[in-house]
């Protein structure tokens, strides 16, 4: 009985010992697949990441783009509308400068109208007079 008391101690030692090395490899297989599981999990964020920087990168380009057009119209409009202020200020310049210019000439024309209109008003009284005198000199003379 001793024998088999043994021989059953021995069996049963024998089967704890299998149990513990099946429970340390459960433990070791557990703790690798965690590892993956993290090593899988990091790379896919550093994936995701990647993905998302660069989607953020293009929408920064277009909007880029879209800004420095809309820089770009916005100068140009600027400078269109400057030119044409400009324009219109010289215009307006030009044009103050001919109404001064022609109401200096008319003040200038009217004496010189008026002096012009007396002197022809002598001249055709002067030509009245002669014509007068020839005319009565004619018919004295018949």
């Amino acid at each position: 009985m001793v024998e088999r008391s043994c021989s059953l101690v021995n069996k049963l030692a024998y089967q704890l010992e299998l149990l513990k090395s099946k429970r340390s490899n459960a433990e070791q297989r557990k703790e690798e697949a965690t590892k993956a599981l993290v090593n899988a999990n990091a790379k896919m964020e550093s994936i995701i990441k990647q993905w998302v920087n660069n989607s953020l990168d293009k929408v920064l380009a277009r909007e880029k783009k879209v800004t420095k057009a809309k820089n770009d119209h916005g100068d140009r409009y600027k400078e269109q509308y400057t030119k044409a202020l400009s324009q219109i200020s010289n215009l307006e310049a030009n044009l103050k400068q001919s109404e001064l210019d022609f109401k200096e000439s008319e003040r200038k024309f009217t004496p010189l109208s008026k002096e012009y209109d007396k002197k022809s008003q002598i001249v055709d009284d002067k030509i009245v007079e002669a014509t007068l005198e020839i005319k009565t000199t004619l018919h004295s003379n018949l």
